[in-house]
């Protein structure tokens, strides 16, 4: 289900008219949860629009037609198996990205984020840095997390940098530098902290050794689709992090290890 809303959500954040194919994702997204059993019919009617403007919409937003759609509904994890994705002439459509880049991060060692959940729970400060896509996705991460009693503090300037040379041995910072850029350009500061770094990044070009821990996502974009890639990353730090605490997954299943 999660790639048909970064899909949907997509679509929103692009548009530029709020014309009826908006309203269509918008509708999509409202009703999420009761999609799954709905004919074209009927989800067309709880749009207000006609069974082939529904059908044009799904082709619109890289859905081979509706029984994709509802195939990807019906799919609780991320349907890595599946090959139903309509590609343009250059064979690189949206939902392509989208489906190699979150797959990637899919591919990313369990044990990674477990050793980061543990980071966390253990850390007296926690900061989270970033530039450009990453803001938004980082206030998420940050009311989620407060939710669980960790503050993680933002930072976007680069003069809010001089607050992390107080950060001890056992704190914490967390860096999103997708295509690395961000991260050299700091790198000198980072360099000088004795806190424990960790780096979320695609840029294959660094083995980055003076970080902990390296989420690298094992594919090249600079598209749109990075700022759903940064979300999926911290939402799997959200989940391993209420793993570590609570034994569950967020989804109620109990995973055997823990570290």
């Amino acid at each position: 289900m999660q790639i048909v809303i970064y899909t949907l959500l997509n679509y929103l954040n692009c548009s530029i008219n709020q014309d009826t194919n908006y309203n269509i994702a918008k509708c999509l997204l409202l009703n999420i949860r009761k999609l799954r059993s709905l004919s074209l019919e009927d989800t067309a009617l709880l749009c207000n629009v006609s069974p082939s403007t529904l059908k044009r919409f799904c082709k619109l937003v890289g859905f081979d037609n509706y029984s994709t759609f509802k195939h990807l509904l019906d799919n609780h994890d991320l349907p890595f198996n599946y090959d139903g994705f309509i590609t343009n002439y250059n064979n690189t459509s949206y939902v392509d990205e989208l489906y190699n880049g979150l797959k990637s991060i899919e591919m990313i060692p369990q044990e990674s984020f477990d050793k980061l959940a543990y980071f966390i729970e253990n850390a007296d400060h926690i900061y989270i840095l970033g530039y450009g896509d990453f803001y938004f996705q980082a206030g998420y991460l940050q009311n989620v997390m407060l939710y669980h009693k960790k503050l993680f503090e933002i930072i976007s300037q680069y003069d809010e940098l001089n607050n992390l040379k107080k950060l001890k041995e056992n704190d914490l910072i967390i860096v999103t530098s997708l295509t690395g850029g961000y991260v050299k350009k700091i790198r000198n500061i980072l360099n000088g902290l004795k806190c424990k770094k960790v780096l979320i990044t695609m840029d294959t070009t660094d083995a980055y050794e003076d970080f902990f821990t390296v989420l690298r996502i094992k594919y090249n974009s600079d598209s749109n689709t990075n700022k759903y890639l940064i979300m999926r990353i911290y939402e799997k730090i959200i989940s391993s992090y209420y793993f570590y605490k609570t034994g569950q997954n967020l989804n109620c299943e109990t995973r055997i290890n823990k570290i």
